[in-house]
């Protein structure tokens, strides 16, 4: 047949009104959006899997303590007028979405129950849908013929998809350049950079931009072999931390690797018990050595006792020995020196007894945090008070706080505390018998952290 070329009068017939079994424990509201469930009863409209909408419903149906098919209800087929979620004037022609028995979107919902054909556009919340069974049946019976078995909400990870960019509940499309970016967490079994013949590499980047990479690579290897990093079996969560080698270039020492003849010669010349530079270490008769500067120093081993012992220039005068006991597990106790400001010289007062504990905290805190302020308290009576304020960055409520006055305050009584996160509040109180006058001066406090 051809195209038209004059008007032609055309036969229709009007979807009209049908009647359908109510599902058990239903109610149907008259005008609202209606559909068949997986069973083939009445329901009101909702973005759940399995639906088929057929039209809006002619009657009130309370069906809410029947049995599927107890009641049915008049459904009317063809356009009807619902609320939107948010659509445009661009929008007519399209698949609309079930949001509820009320409302229909664009956007497909987590099910993709279709409701219909926009027809009219009324306004961004108000339209005209064609609802007729057959436009949900036939989208997907139209996927079935092209042998697709995916769902409209399983095809619709598609939608909306940027080649080369990671979108939330979408697919992932490579650029073409194969690229892919920010993933924020991407879970593999196996996972390959590159392929054999092109060279691939993983970049591990800090929180902090512009603070360097870490650069997973390989060189060319003799044959067709893989090498392996494997971590062992560690009995807890462990760091394992890379130092600085402070050139260019830095290498693992291997236990299996040869020695070369210039690595051999470092034992020519070594002399037993004595240090030389750029000579290995060689012990005397006793097992001792005048000196050593060491990277790591192990005291014993596993399974059989150490000890360092640390002695004073004084003879016969002690000494501190370093020595640990067993640990519930076969775990490291570190003490570890934190990052400080200047040369300081840490003091292990004497404890009057044969043992003592150290104090220890899940946080890390300076121990001493200090504050001053020019301070010129009015003139107090007797029995009366005056009280400053000074700010100690740090300092919180149950610190410790000694009070420093710069003049004489003999007779009266200076107290100080954490009043506040980072205040401290100085307190006089006289008790003399009559005023007190002080001069004006600096003011110092310094708190003692309780942990």
């Amino acid at each position: 047949m051809a195209a038209l070329t004059a008007s032609r009068d055309t036969h229709r017939k009007d979807l009209g009104v049908t009647s359908y079994p109510v599902a058990a424990a239903t109610t149907i509201y008259k005008g609202g959006m209606v559909a068949l469930n997986s069973g083939g009863y009445l329901v009101a409209a909702a973005d759940t899997a399995g639906l088929l909408v057929v039209g809006a419903a002619a009657e009130n149906v309370d069906n809410s303590a029947g049995a599927n098919g107890a009641l049915s209800a008049q459904v009317r087929r063809g356009k009807a007028r619902f609320n939107a979620s948010s659509i445009t004037q661009a929008m007519v022609g399209q698949i609309m979405y079930v949001v509820d028995d009320n409302t229909f979107d664009e956007t497909t919902p987590a099910n993709s129950v279709i409701a219909g054909i926009l027809d009219e556009y009324v306004g961004a919340t108000d339209g005209w849908l064609i609802i007729a069974p057959e436009i949900g049946a036939e989208n997907e019976a139209g996927l079935t013929a092209l042998g697709v078995t995916a769902s409209a909400a399983e095809l619709n990870v598609l939608d909306g998809v940027t080649a080369g960019t990671v979108t939330a509940s979408k697919g992932v499309v490579v650029d073409a350049s194969k690229n892919i970016g920010d993933f924020n967490n991407l879970d593999a079994v196996n996972l390959d950079a590159g392929a054999s013949g092109t060279a691939g590499s993983i970049d591990v980047f800090p929180a902090t931009a512009l603070k360097g990479k870490l650069t997973l690579a390989v060189t060319d290897q003799t044959g067709d072999t893989a090498v392996t990093l494997q971590i062992d079996a560690m009995g807890q969560a462990t760091a394992v931390h890379v130092p600085d080698p402070g050139a260019a270039a830095g290498y693992l020492v291997m236990t299996t690797a040869a020695l070369a003849l210039a690595e051999a010669d470092v034992l020519q010349g070594a002399v037993a018990g004595t240090l030389t530079a750029s000579k290995a270490v060689v012990v005397d008769a006793s097992s001792r050595l005048d000196a050593l500067n060491a990277t790591a120093i192990d005291a014993g081993y596993s399974g059989a006792a150490g000890s360092i012992d640390v002695f004073p220039t004084t003879a016969l005068k002690g000494k501190l020995t370093l020595a640990v006991t067993d640990q519930t597990g076969d775990t490291a106790v570190t003490l570890q020196i934190d990052a400080m400001g200047q040369a300081t010289a840490v003091h292990v007062p004497d404890p009057g007894a044969a043992a003592s504990y150290v104090v220890q905290s899940a946080a890390s805190r300076k121990a001493l945090l200090a504050g001053s302020a020019t301070w010129d308290p009015a003139s107090i009576l007797d029995g009366g008070f005056a009280a400053q304020d000074f700010t100690v960055t740090g300092a919180v409520l149950g610190d410790f706080v000694l009070a420093s006055a710069p003049v004489d305050v003999v007779d009266v009584l200076v107290s100080a505390q954490v009043t506040a996160a980072n205040t401290v509040t100085v307190t006089i109180q006289n008790e003399t018998g009559g005023a007190v006058d002080l001069a004006t001066g600096t003011w110092r406090v310094l708190v003692i952290p309780y942990d």
